[in-house]
């Protein structure tokens, strides 16, 4: 099958969405050349997603992972946070007419400004400014509005407190509002501020505190299925705010409204939108190499941005240990779920790139998520401390069944984190970190008896390689095989625990696992070669299996023995074959639209093997093609490129999108490679 695309120009065609409205207001329109739409914001407590298309905020999230609990039968999805967003509007009011409603004209622009969290929206007559801010450590939101010239603003909060919305498709994140009736909206007296509560019958509730001096009404009432609560400033105002934020426990409404009032601090809103680019800019760290031109380097930003929004910074309590964990994916995203995969190399970007403590966080939530080990019967009922797939919003393993007969059991997250604690602890230079204390011990006698000694458990006595398992793609134990990528990993992270042995002066442990790394190194070299001199995906050979882009990591995680040998020759011009006519890679030689479609992920560790093998130019064009997509889609880079729909103008975003380790993460990494800033491999030290 030709799976040829065409490149071509996609231009956003013009939505009539224009009406008569005020000349404070008008209508006007640019061309857009993209296939994404939603710019989401978002920092750590909740995300809230802005649909460009509509210029209509769409979504307000009660959490920020997808799946908050576990259900009663864990062979079923957890259960699903909620959007409590049905309405929200800003407007300038006539004197002799209508209120001219900001969603009803078109913006002229939308981007992330300073290439951070803060939406940035022009219209004719008016500015929009959307984020959740850092500097307020709630799920919280802030909208401003500058006017073109002094008017009465009215702002629309239509809000509601509903029920989970199950997914119709497991791979999509349902934004629907669940209607419970009952709602009930009261004005908050003493505050200092405008301020509203809005609570119903179901958990939670919503606090709305407004920025300049303002009236509140209710439609049909304050008390109803559905409260629509309208602001109107008292005088006329250049600029208009409010601050939402969702509460967990009602009974804190007060204490979190107080603190909104404090974090405001008489501030007008220009200034707290001042103040919030300035915390980023302080938050910021240089790139650690040159980056190539103005494109790349809003692209290395942006992905800054999404790898910080990624991060769950909710407070742990005793029914939560999530705190550091990162999500595979941001809303809209389906993969808005911590992977430990994703979140490991969304990790070592962050090392990389310099920010150290949104690591260390990262590192410590694997550490500390509770409970775990909950599915020892598929390996060998041996007590480990990193989860066989994921986790849940409260930090409890999970590992999905997806419709299938058995769970996911994927071993090689195991490795991985150990390949993440040596990168953080060299280049941090933080070496009191494995001696700190965690749930189970201190960080160096858990990374050895519940990382690294769950690994050798795992390993055939002959050759030394990793049980079968589900590994990298997902198979589900029932088509569990000896996959190449488990083993990869534990030859990867073992070599990486010795010498954190070797640090930490434990020479048996770091002689010990230094061997053992060398044994599945060299065996990786036996057992998963074929006829022809090449590697493949799994001993037990599918047609997925013999072509399979997981093999890239024998390359760009620096395990197979020699660059030069015939070995590694043969497996990277085998690995060619999963090349696409239009220049990127897809995933394996399967035929379902996840196998054939264009994978960022993968192009960007093809980029890093083409590096260590002395391709600089062939990596140098995959990152950059890379580039040129994500500068059409707000500097975001999706799970996939559409390589199957031939009508398509362009390869458009499919997938989750965007992507956080597989995306941001990867093109991070691999810029840092292409500029020689290139990842060590040896198993120990000298003291």
């Amino acid at each position: 099958m030709d799976f040829t695309v065409i490149l071509a120009k996609n231009t956003w065609k013009q939505l009539s969405l224009c009406t008569p409205l005020l000349v404070l207001i008008g209508c006007g329109s640019v061309p857009e050349k993209r296939s994404s739409f939603t710019l989401t914001t978002g920092n750590g407590h909740g995300f809230q997603l802005y649909d460009v298309r509509k210029n209509q905020l769409t979504a307000f999230l009660d959490h920020p992972y997808r799946y908050v609990t576990p259900a009663k039968d864990l062979r079923q999805f957890g259960q699903e946070r909620r959007n409590l967003l049905l309405e929200f509007d800003v407007g300038a009011e006539s004197p002799n007419g209508p209120t001219a409603w900001l969603s009803k004209t078109r913006p002229e622009s939308a981007e992330y400004l300073d290439e951070s969290n803060i939406i940035s929206v022009r219209l004719p007559g008016a500015e929009r400014y959307l984020f959740a801010p850092f500097t307020l450590p709630q799920n919280a939101w802030v909208s401003l509005t500058k006017f073109s010239q002094p008017t009465i603003a009215r702002t629309k909060l239509g809000f509601h407190l509903g029920h989970e919305v199950k997914s119709d498709m497991f791979w999509e994140s349902p934004f629907k509002v669940g209607l419970v009736p009952g709602e009930k909206v009261e004005e908050l007296q003493g505050l200092g501020r405008p301020a509203w509560m809005e609570t119903g019958k179901t958990p939670g509730a919503l606090l709305y505190v407004a920025l300049e001096d303002s009236e509140g009404s209710c439609q049909p009432s304050c008390q109803s299925e559905q409260v629509l609560l309208e602001l109107k400033s008292r005088e006329p105002t250049l600029w208009s705010g409010v601050v939402v934020a969702y509460v967990e426990n009602p009974r804190q409404v007060r204490q979190k409204a107080r603190e909104i009032v404090r974090w405001i601090d008489q501030q007008e809103a220009a200034s707290l939108l001042q103040r919030e680019r300035a915390a980023w800019a302080q938050w910021r760290k240089p790139p650690p190499v040159a980056l190539q031109d103005e494109a790349e380097r809003k692209l290395w930003r942006q992905s800054e941005a999404v790898l910080r929004m990624g991060q769950v910074l909710e407070t742990n309590g005793p029914k939560r240990s999530n705190h550091g964990m990162i999500l595979a994916s941001l809303p809209p995203g389906g993969w808005s779920i911590a992977w430990v995969r994703d979140g490991i190399y969304a990790t070592v970007a962050l090392i990389r790139a310099g920010h150290f403590e949104e690591a260390r966080k990262s590192l410590d939530f694997f550490l500390n998520a509770h409970p775990v080990g909950l599915f020892k019967e598929h390996v060998d009922n041996v007590p480990y401390r990193i989860s066989v797939t994921r986790y849940y919003g409260n930090g409890q393993e999970e590992s999905d069944y997806a419709g299938h007969n058995s769970p996911n059991i994927e071993t090689d997250g195991w490795g991985l984190f150990l390949w993440a604690a040596r990168q953080y602890v060299e280049a941090s230079g933080d070496h009191e970190w494995l001696k700190r204390k965690t749930r189970q011990g201190r960080v160096y006698q858990v990374l050895r008896d519940e990382v690294a000694r769950p690994i050798e458990s795992q390993l055939e006595p002959d050759p030394r390689i990793m049980k079968p398992d589900s590994s990298i793609w997902e198979a589900h134990q029932e088509n569990a095989k000896h996959f190449i990528y488990s083993s990869l990993t534990a030859a990867r992270g073992l070599c990486d625990f010795a010498w954190l042995a070797a640090l930490a002066a434990e020479q048996a442990d770091q002689r010990h696992y230094a061997r053992l790394s060398e044994q599945v190194r060299t065996d990786i070299g036996r057992a998963f070669v074929v006829d022809g001199g090449y590697l493949v995906g799994a001993r037990e050979r599918t047609r997925e299996t013999d072509l399979d882009a997981a093999l890239v990591e024998a390359f760009s995680l620096d395990v197979i023995p020699d660059f030069n040998s015939d070995l590694a020759r043969k497996t990277f011009a085998h690995l060619q074959k999963l090349k696409l006519p239009h220049g990127g890679y897809k995933r394996t030689g399967g035929v379902t639209d996840y196998e054939i479609n264009e994978w960022a992920f993968v192009n960007y560790r093809m980029a890093n093997a083409f590096l260590r093998l002395g391709q600089p130019e062939k990596a140098r064009a995959l990152i950059e093609r890379m580039t040129l997509q994500a500068k059409e889609n707000f500097n975001l880079l999706p799970e996939m490129f559409d390589a199957v729909d031939l009508k398509s103008a362009a390869r458009p975003y499919t997938g989750s999108i965007p992507m956080t380790g597989y995306g941001a993460g990867a093109f991070m990494l691999s810029v840092l490679e292409r500029e020689g800033s290139f990842e060590k491999r040896d198993c120990g030290i000298t003291k």
